[in-house]
C-alpha cells in the first residue's frame, strides 16, 4: 500500500498544517483550503513536495485507534473494546505469574501488565 508524504520545500519537515472543513457526520469527508503552513519553519502559502512511499502495516497504536474510531456500530465499539480489555486484564491479574511464562514473555511481567491495566480501567470506570 502506498501513502503520500508531504514535506516543506524550505526545511524538509513533514509537520505541515492546512485549514480544513470536516464533515461532522462523515469523518472521511475532509476538505482542505487556504494556505499550507510549515509548523517547523513557519513558511506559509507553500506548495509542498510530495513523495509516494510504501506504507508498511499500521503500528499497534494506529491499529487500536482505528478499532476505536471506525466501526459500523459507531461509538459502541469503544465500550466493547474497553470491556474486552478489562476482561482479559482481570484474567491475567487473577492468575499466577508463572502460568504466563513462555519462551518470549516473563510471566511476572505479563501478570504485572494485567494488574496495571485492570487498575487503570477500574479507576476509569469509577
Amino acid at each position: 500500500m502506498l501513502k503520500t508524504i508531504y514535506t516543506c520545500p524550505h526545511c524538509g519537515s513533514e509537520d505541515l498544517l492546512a485549514d480544513a472543513y470536516v464533515h461532522l457526520n462523515d469523518e472521511d469527508d475532509v476538505r482542505t483550503f487556504d494556505d499550507i503552513t510549515c509548523e517547523s519553519c513557519g513558511a506559509k502559502g507553500i506548495d509542498p513536495n510530495t513523495e509516494r512511499v510504501e506504507a508498511g502495516p499500521p503500528t499497534n497504536v494506529e491499529f487500536v485507534t482505528d478499532l476505536m474510531e471506525r466501526s459500523r456500530r459507531g461509538a459502541l465499539i469503544q465500550a466493547f473494546v474497553l470491556e474486552a480489555l478489562l476482561s482479559y486484564a482481570s484474567k491475567v491479574a487473577e492468575g499466577k505469574p508463572e502460568d504466563f511464562d513462555s519462551g518470549m514473555i516473563h510471566g511476572a511481567a505479563w501478570h504485572d501488565c494485567g494488574v496495571e491495566l485492570k487498575e487503570k480501567l477500574l479507576a476509569r470506570f469509577a
